[in-house]
């Protein structure tokens, strides 16, 4: 009974020996050794845009035949604007196949499908903008029908619509010395009877002797509404050079006299009838004024370029009077004084003469009236207010 007990109690010890040993194995076993590799940060980081680019796509991702296809949707002028957005869009906004459509319908009856020429070697845009530019010049021109008897120049009436209906404005490019370019729209302008005035003015113009270049422009619509003929809002444009000065600002002030001052300003007449307004304390330009003669002047804004001034081949520049024996008779003048908005006195005389003996140096002396005819004449003069600029110092 001794025996049989000793084996059962044996038996129980064996057993509950060998669980305790399998337990305190598989807590103290060694994990399997596993390999690693670190991946370059380079790597990490194009694996995640890669990953970023599988999720998203952008218009740069479509073929060129799409993108033509959107472009084919949209205006003239959206055209233009997007073909300022990058290299790629300004191919693809100039391909041919958009332009074609557009010339052929802007002059259907003159351009057919043989004159538009190889789509591969003609340029459909310059053809479509050049066209453009052409007929914008023909309807002004249509516009100035006749000149003033007196005058024996364009009525000021017929070159205020045509302005107007053009929608020529004026615009000062002051480069300074950085050669950071400083652009201002015209804030006003006035028609005469032989003149157009025209001026800027601001607060924050840059100091005269900071202007190492000083060009006028005047910008000229592109386009126009088909049915109203109305110019196109928000348009491209285009740039006609009427003058320019190349070298600096403040050198040719320092040969001049003002023709004007007081307290504040000091004001100069440069060439080609451009007056500047500096003022005293701070050398800051007050205003820029430009009083530019009717003759021509409509060609001059609308078929020049942006570095090149237009010359009409019908102008020939008279390097002296015709020599006379006798002198100068029949000739017309017309007189006028005003300021930039408002006319004072004006007054033609016909049939005035000159003596030969009042020829001197290339010029004429013409004699209007007799001291006996002058009268004094008393008008209240009403400048505008606009030209009193005020230069508050805080």
């Amino acid at each position: 009974m001794d025996v049989k007990n000793h084996r059962k109690q044996l038996a129980e010890y064996l057993t509950n020996k060998q669980k305790q040993t399998t337990v305190r194995s598989q807590e103290t076993a060694v994990p399997p050794r596993v390999r690693t590799t670190r991946v370059p940060a380079s790597r990490k980081t194009a694996v995640k845009t890669y990953a970023r680019r599988l999720k998203t796509a952008t218009i740069y991702d479509l073929p060129n035949e799409i993108i033509l296809k959107i472009f084919g949707y949209l205006s003239i002028g959206e055209l233009l604007s997007v073909a300022q957005v990058c290299h790629l869009w300004h191919l693809l906004s100039s391909d041919n196949l958009l332009w074609k459509p557009l010339l052929q319908s802007c002059v259907p009856s003159q351009v057919g499908s043989q004159q538009l020429g190889d789509l591969k070697s003609s340029n459909l845009k310059s053809s479509f903008m050049q066209r453009c530019i052409e007929m914008r010049n023909k309807r002004i021109l249509k516009l100035l029908k006749k000149n003033n008897p007196y005058t024996g120049v364009i009525h000021c009436k017929d070159v205020e619509n045509a302005f107007k209906f053009g929608g020529i404005s004026w615009q000062i490019v002051m480069t300074d010395t950085s050669g950071n370019e400083h652009c201002l729209q015209h804030q006003d302008i006035s028609y005469h009877l032989m003149s157009v005035s025209v001026r800027w003015f601001s607060l924050k113009m840059i100091p005269a002797n900071n202007v190492k270049k000083l060009s006028l422009y005047s910008c000229n619509p592109l386009f126009h509404d088909s049915k109203t003929g109305k110019v196109v809002s928000n348009g491209p444009y285009q740039r006609s050079l009427l003058y320019s000065m190349d070298h600096k600002l403040s050198s040719a002030l320092d040969k001049l006299k003002p023709v004007g001052t007081d307290e504040n300003l000091k004001v100069f007449a440069l060439e080609d009838g451009i007056t500047i307004g500096v003022w005293k304390e701070g050398g800051e330009i007050a205003f820029i004024a430009i009083a530019a003669g009717l003759p021509g002047l409509v060609k001059k804004c609308i078929m020049g370029t942006a570095s090149k001034m237009y010359q009409s081949p019908k102008e020939k520049s008279l390097a002296c009077l015709p020599e006379s024996t006798y002198g100068l008779y029949g000739y017309s003048c017309t007189i006028q004084l005003r300021t930039m908005k408002q006319e004072i006195w004006d007054q033609q005389f016909t049939n005035v003469e000159c003596p030969n003996s009042d020829i001197r140096n290339g010029f004429a002396q013409f004699h209007l009236m007799k001291e006996t005819d002058r009268t004094d004449t008393s008008k209240d003069l009403n400048f505008h207010g606009r030209l009193m600029l005020l230069k508050i110092k805080l």
